[in-house]
Parts: C-alpha cells; structure tokens; sequence
C-alpha cells in the first residue's frame, strides 16, 4: 500500500468510512516502522479495553502477555523488514481479560512515495469458534471409536453366551445389532453436520475478509480521484475561467484566442465529468464532444454523419477508459480535419465498437507515422482495444473495437 505522508490526519470525508471500519466485525489497526498503533478501530479499542489515547502510540508488549509477544513481532518483523505479505494464525492472551483468542491476521506493509517501508496495516479475525467447532468434532469422533468398541466388545460377548442359551436370546441380540446401527447412523450424520459447519463458518469468513480488502482498495482509489478533481477544477480550471473571462471583456478582443479557451474549458470539463459519473460515462462524454465538433466540421465544409447502431458497452467501471476511447475519436477527427479534404466524416457506435470514417483523399501518410497515430495505439492497448486503419483513396475508415470484458494492460 502506498500512501501519501504529507496528509497524517485523516480527511473529513472519510468520516463514513472510519465508520464503516468501527462495524466491519474485525480488528483493523495500523503500525509505524518500530510496531507501535497508529490507528486502530472500534472493535479493537474494545478488545484492549483502554481508551484510545492509551493505545496510539504504544506496542504490543502493553496489551498482549509476554508468552506470545515474540510470534507477533517475529510476524511485524517479516512485513516491515522484508516487505512481506503475511496471513497467518496468531494465538494472542489480552491483558485486560486474560482470555486466550486464536485470530486469522493479514498484514501488509505500508509504502511512501519514495518506496521505503514505513509502517503496516493489519486486519484480524477472531477464528477461535472455528478451532472450538474442530475440537468438538474430534471429541464426538473419539467418542464414536469408544462407543463402537464398546458395541463390538458387548457384541461379541453375547454372541459367546448365545450358542448355549436358546432361540430367545439369539433374537435380543439381533435387537441389540439393529440398535447398534441406528447409534452409529446417528453419529455418523452428527459428524457430517459438523463439518458442513465448519465449512459454511470458513467461507463465510473468506468473503469477509475479502469484500473488506475490496471495500479499503475502492475507498482509497475514489479519494485519490477526488482529489485530482478539486485540483483540476480549482487549478487549471480557474485559470482557463479568468482567460476566457478576460477576452470577452477586452475591447477588440481576439476572436481566435477566445474560441481556442473555449475549446480548453470545455475539453476539461469532460475529463472532470468522466472522472466523476459512474456508469453511461462513454455516451455522455460522445455527445458532449459531438456538439463541439460538429460546428467546427460545418465551418470547413464536412458534413458530420453521427450513427448509433447500439449504446457502446465498457465491462469496465474505470472512467479512463472512456477518456481514453474519447481521445482516440478526437484525434480521428482531427485528421479528417485537418488532411483529409472530406466532405463527410461518418461516426458509427455500436456495442464494443466505434467506425470513424471519411470520404477524403487517403491521406496515408498521416495514418502511417507520426506522434498522433503512435498515441492512439498506446492509448487501444492500454484498454486492451485493437486500433484497426484501412486507408483508401477514396477514404481512411478507423475502427476502434474492445472486448466486452474489458481491463487494463
């Protein structure tokens, strides 16, 4: 995990999330590099039994008995050290209660931006029931051994005391055989239940674990998106505003500055809106781009042929895919633009694909070299897309298709 060490208290808008981690069922703590909390959740603020002024700051030797201190640091040491991932059982005796709990811990090491290691995250689940569970079973398996030795023995000896009584006695000891097999039927199925407990109490415990690992990775990408977009608004974007301002208000303004801001103000709304809308992302960033696009093309003379076959589809909830495919269709269109000498660029969506084509020249050296054509491929593999350019000389038709289940390279 890496995380930025400039921002050492935690941001107000993740209030919920803290909260979230008070009612996850699980310990979660951070360390610094020399073991001492520097965080830790509600649940296990409950389990030392201290307020949580009395546990920033100090180690395990102050909460845990000193007989399994060395497993824990021993652990600590492997992550903070050596950069280890660990999952492991840790048998722990609180001080506060004196009880003895059996937890599952996995423990990361935390990274700064020049990839030092400088503390590690933790999150334990209490699995002592699941011990208790094995145990039971071993005992009533133990106890099944007993009981059908005992049968056996018991058995036997009637058999033996049966060839010299009479036919009376040979039938009680069938009854006895019949009672025999119902006991161990009934053992046997306790067994089988038990065990399907265990089972149903381990997985449950695995997707918990995972949807939590699932739950801090998506909270700390959509803050780091947060804040990109608050810089990009507050920063360029400001000062794309004033410029903009500035030209309408002075007197024999620049027409074409005027019109090149613009265009600028509005490409950066579509990257802030494509980082911040969570589904139909694609749809909405096209249309915003064919309402800019579509006067400009009317002034040169290109007629601009917009098709939607079908919604296009991204597997992907990433929003830079979307801006990744918007800016390979920007580029298209900016060659029909600018060396094409078309009449008409026709734009076709459909499912996991988009055909930009034109009527122009060919224009196949600017398809076949140069900057814009080399970032458009870069920009297809990034999403695993294929970037496909036919070149003719009555046209180029460039098509961009992606696999359904889309992910990055």
């Amino acid at each position: 995990m890496l995380i930025d060490t400039e921002k050492t208290s935690l941001d107000p808008d993740s209030i919920l999330f803290k909260a979230v981690l008070d009612e996850v069922g699980a310990y979660v703590y951070v360390k610094d590099s020399h073991g001492r909390y520097l965080y830790v959740n509600e649940v296990t603020r409950q389990l030392f039994q201290q307020p949580l002024e009395s546990i920033i700051g100090h180690d395990d030797s102050d909460f845990f008995s000193l007989q399994q201190l060395s497993d824990l640091r021993k652990n600590d040491r492997r992550v903070l050290l050596y950069g280890e991932t660990i999952d492991s059982e840790e048998v722990n005796t609180i001080k506060a209660t004196g009880q003895t709990k059996i937890y599952r811990s996995v423990k990361k090491p935390i990274f700064n931006k020049q990839g030092m290691i400088i503390g590690l995250m933790g999150i334990s689940t209490d699995i002592t029931d699941i011990h208790q569970l094995k145990d039971a079973l071993q005992q009533h398996q133990i106890q099944l051994e007993r009981k059908n030795h005992s049968l056996e023995d018991e058995i036997y000896s009637e058999k033996t005391k049966a060839e010299n009584k009479d036919k009376k006695h040979a039938e009680d000891m069938a009854q006895k055989n019949q009672e025999l097999e119902i006991a161990n039927k009934i053992l046997i199925n306790h067994s089988n239940n038990l065990q399907q407990a265990i089972a149903k109490k381990t997985q449950e415990l695995e997707q918990s674990h995972r949807a939590r690992v699932t739950l801090e990775r998506q909270h700390a990408i959509s803050q780091e998106r947060q804040r990109f977009m608050r810089d990009l608004h507050d920063g360029m974007g400001g000062y794309l505003m004033t410029a903009l301002s500035y030209t309408e208000t002075t007197s024999g303004k620049d027409s074409t500055l005027h019109k090149i801001l613009k265009l600028a103000v509005s490409d950066l709304r579509i990257v802030i809106n494509s980082m911040e809308k969570d589904d139909e992302e694609l749809m909405f960033m096209l249309a915003m781009f064919r309402q800019r696009i579509e006067s400009m093309l009317n002034i040169q003379g290109i007629e601009l042929v917009w098709q939607v076959e079908d919604e296009p589809s991204l597997a992907s909830s990433d929003p830079s895919h979307s801006l990744q495919i918007l800016r390979i269709v920007q580029e298209a269109i900016n060659n029909i633009a600018k060396h094409a000498q078309a009449t008409q660029a026709r734009l076709t969506l459909k499912k996991n694909a988009i055909v930009i084509a034109d009527n122009g020249t060919g224009h196949t050296q600017v398809w076949t070299k140069g900057h814009g054509i080399n970032n458009m491929r870069q920009r297809a593999q990034q999403i695993n897309a294929v970037l496909d350019i036919d070149t003719t000389p009555s046209g180029v038709s460039v098509t961009l298709s992606w696999p359904l289940a889309m992910t990055s390279s």
